[in-house]
């Protein structure tokens, strides 16, 4: 399961490296001022990021905001046209 989540930079070196984490990043959510990014990861990036020294806020599980904005995946919505 993914969730939507902040993820803070603590430095300018961070800043640049969370591009080379292959993460889902969610395009024009960045603050370059506050560092910060929203991002759709596993509890596994989660830890990684953690380990790694960002901070990480939980925000909410993907699918829920995934529903009430009525996005899905590619393979779902080719279901509904067929």
């Amino acid at each position: 399961m993914k969730y939507f989540v902040t993820v803070q930079a603590r430095s300018r070196r961070q800043w640049r490296e969370l591009g080379d984490l292959d993460l889902d990043l969610v395009l024009g959510t960045a603050k370059r001022e506050e560092r910060t990014m929203t991002a759709l990861c596993t509890m596994a990036d989660v830890e990684r990021l953690a380990q790694l020294g960002y901070r990480v806020t939980i925000e909410e599980p993907g699918d829920a905001r995934a529903r009430a904005r009525k996005i899905a995946s590619f393979d779902a919505w080719l279901e509904t046209v067929r």
